[in-house]
């Protein structure tokens, strides 16, 4: 499966899934992709913070890349997008 093969070694599946769950801009993605309405994913940018508002702002520039898989993670093409919480372990881990 793609998903298991494109998790770094030192950041599980299992806390990737947990952090997509608990991500409240990827959550609202996911719904976004199942209900085809972006337009809502955005709506309430003027509500948010100004991270939340650019990683929504990203999202929506790739959406027609994204996908929802069937384990609980958001996918841009093959690649996993890494909910907020582990950023910066994904990033001591590629550095």
């Amino acid at each position: 499966m793609i998903t298991d093969s494109a998790c770094p070694k030192s950041l599980s599946l299992q806390e990737i899934r947990e952090a997509t769950a608990e991500d409240p801009n990827l959550i609202k993605a996911k719904e976004a992709l199942k209900q085809h309405h972006w337009r809502a994913f955005l709506n309430n940018a003027g509500t948010l913070t100004p991270t939340d508002q650019t990683i929504r702002q990203q999202l929506w520039r790739v959406r027609d890349e994204l996908s929802a898989s069937g384990c609980g993670l958001v996918l841009r093409g093959q690649q996993i997008v890494v909910p907020q919480k582990p950023w910066n372990k994904v990033i001591g881990l590629t550095h």
